[in-house]
């Protein structure tokens, strides 16, 4: 709507505001009179109408404008049987007045059964594309015939070519019957004349319906500022369903369902993402990861571990490098592990050699690293006689310092695929000093000691030995930190690690 008609509906509402009522009745019939659409009442609130309407209550006078007028709002105010009453006393006075016609048939069909033929009348009384826009709405409302409908909305847009309202809704017939490439040409033709939240949804789902994916979304990115919060989580979901990128579209749809949690086919849309997601998780990881996009593929095998999907050692592996950067990580923290203290954990990995090389800190040459599984059993410490994935159910905490802080204390990496041990904030922490370790037991194999053979103790799940040697009470009291107050502050691992 332009300034013009806008300035009209001010003056209006100052009239009224001022007790001039017939003078309002008077603006806002000559409203209707120069503007075919009634968006002009879109920006008024319910709580303005029924302000407007007790003024005109208030009001006693046989003015036929006033009273066509106050027939209107009553309808506006879903007081339909008053209109209806209110509307049917003027037209008895005044069969010729084409407003009181056109207004009562907006009245629904169970107090007004003759609409169309109000809407007819109007017609008779006045050739107006708002008049023949209203008679094809109540054609295609009722489901009288849609092609007859359609014929009106071209009547009225032959005499007004610039009704936007008459473009969407004949948009909508032709969406109705899947003549999808005219439908996107009436909405078109609706956002170039006045662009509406309701036009560019219009549009969105007749390019789907065309399969011009692409043009769609970047309808969307035209029209976005003119949606609701609740239609932007909505279409940007739809779009990355349909570009199979489902974590986004459930992430998108789930804010939707956040604003309103009844939205059906919000809901509908998100299960079929989430079941989407699963099917095809493993194989987005996989995809992921070999084109470098190690936070996508993390993701995705976040996804297989939740639903049990079963994943070879490469997989593993592969979740386990996306998971932790151990060269960005040492940037922010320095482990100390017993000897290894004060080298940075890119030195372990970019030049793992510094270890065949010590001398004053040989920290493989007279102990032993060993290798814990879920069944593995501890003999000392605050939980002397428990099961390593015992611990991991009920204090994972206490497992993370033992890894982070012992430089004899490592895992099985099977053990960092447990589900309980993925959402712990120190995870990425303990996972990468572990790797570390790893990394240095592959490297030390193949070499010795002062011509003694390196020994790796392995307790695998098929032998699960006890670890028993005594300096094991590091992980409850021992040199770098009493274990048994630990609650998991990485403050506190900063601490111990010297920095």
């Amino acid at each position: 709507m332009d300034d013009r008609f806008r300035n009209i509906f001010r003056k209006a509402n100052s009239f009224i505001e001022e007790g001039k009522v017939i003078e309002f009745c008077e603006a806002i019939l000559d409203l209707f009179n120069k503007y075919d659409c009634n968006c002009f009442l879109q920006g008024q609130s319910d709580n303005e109408f029924e302000k407007q309407m007790q003024f005109m209550d208030e009001f006693k006078s046989d003015n036929l404008t006033y009273r066509v007028v106050k027939g209107f709002y009553y309808d506006k105010i879903k007081l339909q049987e008053k209109a209806y009453e209110v509307l049917s006393s003027v037209i008895q006075n005044d069969k010729t007045n084409d407003f009181a016609y056109h207004f009562r048939s907006y009245i629904k069909k169970e107090i007004n059964p003759n609409r169309e033929d109000d809407a007819k009348n109007a017609i008779i009384l006045k050739t107006s594309a708002r008049y023949y826009k209203r008679l094809a709405d109540i054609l295609d409302e009722d489901g009288i015939g849609s092609e007859l409908a359609k014929h009106y909305y071209n009547v009225a847009i032959r005499l007004n070519n610039s009704f936007a309202c008459a473009y969407l809704n004949r948009g909508i017939i032709s969406f109705n019957l899947k003549d999808y490439n005219s439908a996107s040409e009436d909405f078109k033709k609706n956002i170039e004349i006045e662009k509406t939240e309701r036009g560019y949804i219009a549009l969105m789902r007749s390019l789907i319906g065309e399969k011009k994916y692409s043009e769609a979304e970047s309808i969307y990115s035209i029209g976005y500022k003119h949606l609701s919060s609740l239609n932007q989580c909505l279409y940007q979901g739809i779009f990355h369903s349909y570009s199979k990128n489902y974590d986004e579209s459930i992430r998108q749809l789930r804010y939707c369902l956040n604003i309103d949690p009844a939205h059906e086919y919000a809901k509908e849309l998100l299960a079929y993402c989430e079941k989407m997601e699963i099917k095809t998780a493993l194989s987005d990881a996989r995809t992921a990861f070999i084109n470098g996009s190690k936070g996508r593929a993390q993701r995705k095998y976040e996804v297989c571990i939740e639903n049990d999907i079963e994943l070879t050692e490469q997989d593993i592996n592969n979740y386990f490098n996306a998971k932790v950067d151990p060269i960005n990580i040492s940037n922010q923290l320095y482990w100390s592990v017993s000897a290894l203290k004060n080298f940075p954990m890119s030195h372990y990995l970019s030049c793992p050699e510094i270890f065949y090389n010590l001398d004053s800190r040989d920290i493989l040459e007279s102990e032993d690293f060993k290798i814990f599984y879920s069944n593995s059993v501890l003999d000392s410490g605050k939980y002397k006689g428990s099961v390593i994935s015992d611990i991991i159910a009920s204090d994972p905490n206490y497992i993370f310092g033992g890894v982070t802080s012992n430089v004899h204390f490592i895992l099985a990496k099977s053990l960092f695929y447990d589900k309980r041990l993925i959402t712990n904030k120190l995870y990425k922490y303990a996972l990468a000093a572990n790797l570390i370790k790893l990394h240095i037991i592959e490297k030390w194999k193949l070499k010795t000691i002062e011509n003694q053979p390196y020994r790796v103790i392995d307790y695998s799940e098929d032998d699960p030995k006890q670890y028993k040697r005594d300096t094991f009470d590091a992980l409850s009291d021992g040199q770098l930190g009493d274990y048994d107050d630990y609650d998991g502050d990485i403050d506190d691992v900063s601490d111990w690690s010297g920095r």
